[in-house]
């Protein structure tokens, strides 16, 4: 089960990455269409290719969401990442 605080992280990386949806409930797509082709390219962006860095003095990288998940060993290229948000749409 998913708890809140979780959520709500997720909400607000989504409003840093997604500029129309930086605004709160103002600034959303007029057209669903163009709403759901954001969010099919934050998803696999997010989980397969966007990196965190560890807190502290070291800054490295860490693996992506879905390498920690076991879902992928590698990064994700623009190809793959491009494939993948075409078969979402």
């Amino acid at each position: 089960m998913v708890e809140s605080d979780e959520v709500e992280r997720l909400n607000g990386t989504q409003r840093r990455f997604m500029k129309r949806l930086n605004r709160l409930t103002i600034c959303f797509s007029k057209k669903l269409r163009d709403l759901e082709a954001a969010f099919a390219a934050f998803a696999p962006y997010y989980n397969y290719v966007w990196r965190t860095r560890k807190s502290g003095k070291s800054s490295k990288l860490r693996p992506t969401a879905a390498m920690m998940a076991g879902l992928t060993d590698h990064l994700w290229n623009s190809e793959e990442f491009f494939d993948s948000v075409m078969q979402s749409l």
